[in-house]
């Protein structure tokens, strides 16, 4: 129902307002607008996020996927990349490169991600 997670959206918010150091918070926040469409807001809360705590893979994987999903492939790409100069152990970023990569038939960058 959009109207609880409308709801979900400002109680997140309002927490996160409360008490700047409880990231998830913000994490829900972010999800909650990316239900509702509205990307903008999304993307401006896992960016705020990833800016606070960049130890949240949750929010690389997220912010990378919705920026995909609205064809902004270059974008994607960025914060993958991101995610993988914060910590170069974290596997997920690599996968979803080399997807996004395949995607758009970059087979050489794809293979590069795949190994």
């Amino acid at each position: 129902n959009l109207n609880e997670i409308e709801k979900a959206y400002n109680l997140y918010v309002s927490a996160y307002q409360q008490d700047t150091t409880f990231y998830l918070s913000l994490l829900n926040a972010a999800m909650c607008a990316e239900a509702l469409g509205n990307n903008n807001n999304a993307i401006f809360c896992y960016n705020k996020l990833l800016n606070i705590h960049p130890d949240v893979k949750e929010g690389y994987n997220n912010l990378s996927y919705l920026y995909f999903k609205m064809g902004n492939i270059k974008k994607s790409i960025e914060v993958n990349k991101r995610a993988i100069e914060y910590n170069p152990l974290w596997k997920d970023p690599y996968d979803n490169l080399a997807k996004t990569y395949r995607t758009i038939n970059d087979t050489a960058n794809a293979n590069k991600y795949y190994e």
